[in-house]
């Protein structure tokens, strides 16, 4: 505890060993202090602020960590300011963090999005919302011996296959989300004839009565 308050200066170290408790069962000088000083090594500004946002990093090995950067640094070409944002970027697995982005890259979108999008978006979100695929075409899609080398997925007809529980629902629930944008607008149409139907200024009686 000693060492995250003091040393590294993380302000809230309840709250990280509450994410990880196992922080309390490391060795501070074989796992605590070389993965820090390795955070520090490859550009990290705020080693204290990316443990504290994501203190299971330091579970991993330092070699399991400096893979996972490389992918991110020098095959996505991203930055170590993205890193820093979204450390659990460095949890992923090189094969999960390698397909997403070579696969984005494949259909133009390589830049576009944060590694917290990217990453944490399941299969069927990140094909259709984020690489403006289907889920088969990810699915199908293999990377070739090198990201110069890839190729476009190829488009995939829906019309010869069967529709997938997952497709389901999410057609499912965007029908739900349509249906509950048009209830809201029905209900403000209503309200603003009503309030214009109040606002409007009383008419003159028609017949003056004489006295």
């Amino acid at each position: 505890v000693e060492f995250l308050r003091d040393e590294l200066g993380i302000r809230n170290v309840g709250s990280a060993i509450n994410k990880h408790p196992q922080l309390l069962t490391y060795s501070l000088d074989e796992h605590l202090r070389p993965k820090v000083a390795w955070l520090q090594s490859v550009g990290i500004s705020d080693a204290a602020l990316v443990v504290a946002r994501h203190p299971a990093l330091l579970s991993r090995s330092v070699a399991n960590l400096a893979s996972k950067l490389d992918v991110v640094l020098n095959e996505a070409g991203r930055s170590i300011s993205e890193v820093e944002t979204f450390p659990q970027v460095l949890t992923y697995s090189v094969d999960f963090l390698r397909r997403r982005f070579r696969f984005l890259a494949a259909c133009g979108l390589g830049d576009k999005y944060s590694l917290g999008r990217i990453c944490r978006s399941p299969d069927f979100l990140f094909a259709h919302k984020l690489a403006k695929r289907t889920l088969p075409e990810y699915e199908q899609w293999t990377p070739a011996e090198s990201p110069e080398e890839d190729a476009l997925p190829e488009r995939v007809d829906l019309s010869l296959r069967s529709t997938t529980a997952v497709e389901k629902h999410m057609r499912l629930r965007a029908a739900a989300v349509a249906a509950d944008e048009a209830r809201v607008a029905a209900v403000e149409r209503t309200r603003e004839s009503i309030r214009q139907f109040l606002e409007a200024p009383a008419e003159p009686d028609a017949v003056q009565l004489k006295a």
